[in-house]
């Protein structure tokens, strides 16, 4: 090999060496700063409805990915099969683990932070702005939601195949090698982000900024292209056009899935369209300050209050400042065209989620910014070069103070990330947080009174729906929580007048039904539970508790007909609803259907080896069915399970007693009254006579 030859392949190893040490130190301090949330729990921001209480994610078979993918069953308006396919994943390998689902989000922003490193890389070839661009975008505070909170792994996965669909995109436009895989690799990766997110409907609309940046529209030969529209060069470059034609297709249908399918969830107002533009001019500008100085960051920012009939005038002066920053932008066009590029980047990614309609009950959301803020941090990387390249010695005297404020602001995010993810710890510390910034909004109460509920904290939780309610008379779950509460505090009439309150509110919620239907199964009330419940499964076809209660209603009137039908129902909806399984097993054993009943028993402890109760109940089984020495092992089992099992010593006694091992079953007698368990004295005495022999 020639010195020369030598010398270029040294600096190529060099260079490559140096990006790659660069990008290593970046995803350490970017794993670094997002490790709190590997200790987090689920919350009941949307998890419970997406995962937790998902039952289409609970079972990998081919016909629940079908329906996935089919949307068959959608647990909201959001078509997102490929996301819900990973949940489906980790569930198959960790039930319900936080650890994993948050170990895969981070490891997702990780090769996000990695890629948009490589696509400014191959956008400009200046490793300091790929890696300015990067950090920022690693390490931003306004990312942490999208990253700690499970229910977003929306954001993360659509986003790593939209960046692999821009990357791909960008070495066929501008690489003579590949051309064709890459195009080809380009489309399929937005397929799977569209199948990850819809948001990633206006990444055709990037792959033309793409071109523009990258000067892909050029004029005809004599034209300068900075002086010849970018409408007329696409009018008379209709290659580019062409080629574009798959990725605006995909963008057409799924925006008609998305439009056909996505509920308004907006709480509260109904607002003008002129408010509703207001809106969009504050969240881009909220987004802009947010950008600069992210404090008092939120998982929920209400909308607005109406003072006399007007928005507080930052609503007013908002649409003043976007005008004017746009006008500044216009002007940059003759001298620059990264800050057109990046300006376009982040509003056409972000438009559709201005709240022209509305998408949520916030008016802003941290989330929304994942992928567009990528466009400023790309400004903020290109004002680096821009001063550190000048030929102004003036201009480039500032390179080193602009490398130490930009590190600084690198740490600052840094901490302040690693500190937000620790928000995100469980729904009474994010709520918390909620009512600590907005204390006279309802929605931070009702939702940590939610988790206290949950975790039995009962004094608490009455007291946030107290404020709940006084914050909004007509909140439905307040009303339906407190019913909860009280329900299981034993406290029934308290429990259905809030249940009745709620239903005055919002008749058509089902859940509201269910619950009440359970409260008067706890009173005794069993015709009026079943009508309950049967008016549930009327406003929720597939409502799986629903059906699982109402046949155990059902059970308890002997009907076991009705019974069965609907644990067969339920098991339709969902064939991994091992809860299902466990109360028709019983129900099995009641009727006095021992061959069904073991059937049952033997896919929960097929499911469960340690499931104590399954061992018992299927020994219960055999030993009704005349299986005595059945029955006997699985007694066995259950008290190794639980040694302090008094009723599975009773019963293991009989069916020695049945097969005439009197000494055994004297030992299990003696040993179930040990335990708590009532034995008469005329049968110990039975036993003892029986065990001494003739």
């Amino acid at each position: 090999m020639s010195k020369k030859a030598e010398k270029k392949k040294g600096s190529f190893l060099s260079e490559h060496k140096t990006k790659l040490i660069a990008l290593a130190v970046l995803m350490l301090a970017t794993y670094i700063t997002f490790l709190p949330a590997l200790e987090n729990e689920f919350t009941n921001w949307d998890d419970p409805k997406y995962i937790i209480d998902n039952h289409i994610i609970k079972d990998l078979s081919w016909e629940r990915t079908r329906a996935i993918f089919m949307d068959e069953e959608r647990k909201s308006g959001l078509y997102a099969p490929l996301t819900y396919l990973s949940w489906a994943v980790e569930f198959s390998y960790v039930n319900l683990e936080p650890y994993v689902y948050h170990r895969d989000n981070i490891v997702l922003h990780l090769l996000n932070t990695a890629l948009v490193f490589l696509l400014i890389m191959m956008l400009v070839g200046r490793i300091e702005a790929a890696l300015i661009t990067a950090a920022l975008f690693g390490l931003h505070p306004m990312h942490v939601e999208s990253v700690a909170w499970i229910t977003e792994r929306k954001d993360v996965l659509f986003t790593f195949f939209f960046l692999l669909s821009l990357i791909s995109y960008t070495a066929y436009a501008f690489q003579e090698k590949n051309k064709k895989r890459n195009y080809i690799v380009a489309v399929l990766m937005m397929l799977l982000s569209l199948l990850s997110k819809p948001a990633a409907v206006v990444l055709p609309i990037m792959l033309l900024l793409i071109d523009y940046l990258k000067f892909r529209l050029l004029a005809e030969d004599g034209e300068d292209p900075e002086k010849t529209g970018l409408v007329a060069r696409l009018m008379k470059d209709k290659r580019i056009l062409i080629e574009k034609l798959p990725f605006f297709g995909l963008s057409l249908i799924w925006g008609y899935i998305t439009v056909n399918t996505t509920r308004s969830i907006a709480e509260g107002e109904t607002f003008s369209l002129m408010e509703r533009t207001l809106f969009a001019f504050y969240g881009l500008t909220n987004y802009l300050y947010k950008l600069i100085l992210p404090i008092d960051l939120s998982c929920f920012y209400p909308y607005p209050r109406l003072i006399d009939g007007h928005l507080p005038i930052i609503y007013y002066i908002a649409p003043a400042i976007v005008i004017s920053l746009a006008y500044l932008i216009y002007r940059t066009v003759k001298f620059t065209r990264d800050i057109v590029f990046g300006s376009l980047f982040f509003f056409f990614s972000i438009a559709l989620v201005l709240q022209f309609f509305p998408v949520g009950p916030n008016i802003v959301t941290d989330r929304y910014t994942y992928v567009p803020y990528i466009g400023l941090f790309f400004i903020i990387g290109q004002a680096y070069l821009y001063v550190a390249d000048s030929a102004n010695k003036k201009i480039a005297s500032f390179k080193n103070i602009m490398l130490i404020g930009l590190a600084g602001i690198m740490g600052a995010c840094g901490y302040l990330s690693h500190e937000r993810c620790k928000v995100w710890k469980n729904s009474e510390t994010l709520w918390t947080d909620v009512i600590a910034k907005f204390p006279n909004t309802s929605e931070g109460y009702l939702n940590r009174g939610q988790y206290y509920t949950d975790s039995d904290q009962f004094d608490k939780a009455l007291l946030d729906y107290e404020v709940t309610l006084q914050l909004n008379p007509k909140s439905t779950l307040a009303y339906i929580n407190r019913g909860n509460v009280y329900g299981r505090r034993g406290v029934f009439d308290e429990a259905l007048f809030n249940y009745g309150k709620a239903i005055e509110l919002t008749p058509g919620a089902s859940k509201i039904y269910l619950n009440r239907g359970n409260v008067y199964g706890m009173k005794g009330l069993i015709d009026s539970s079943i009508v309950d419940y049967t008016r549930a499964i009327a406003l929720e076809r597939n409502y799986l508790d629903a059906y699982i209660n109402r046949a155990i209603s059902y059970s308890k009137l002997r009907d076991f007909d009705n019974a069965f039908k609907d644990f067969n129902l339920a098991l339709q909806i969902n064939p991994r609803s091992f809860k299902t399984y466990a109360m028709r097993a019983y129900a099995y054993l009641d009727r006095g259907m021992y061959e069904a009943c073991i059937a049952d028993y033997n896919l929960l402890i097929q499911h469960d080896p340690n499931d104590v109760n399954s061992y018992f109940y299927r020994a219960l089984a055999k030993q009704r069915n005349h299986d005595f020495a059945g029955a006997i092992v699985d007694y066995s089992v259950a008290i190794k399970l639980n040694p302090a099992n008094a009723s599975a010593y009773m019963n293991r006694g009989i069916s020695y007693e049945a097969l005439k091992q009197y000494k055994q079953a004297l030992r299990d007698a003696l040993s179930a009254q040990q335990g708590g368990q009532q034995v008469g004295a005329q049968y110990l005495q039975k036993l003892q006579a029986l065990a001494a022999g003739p």
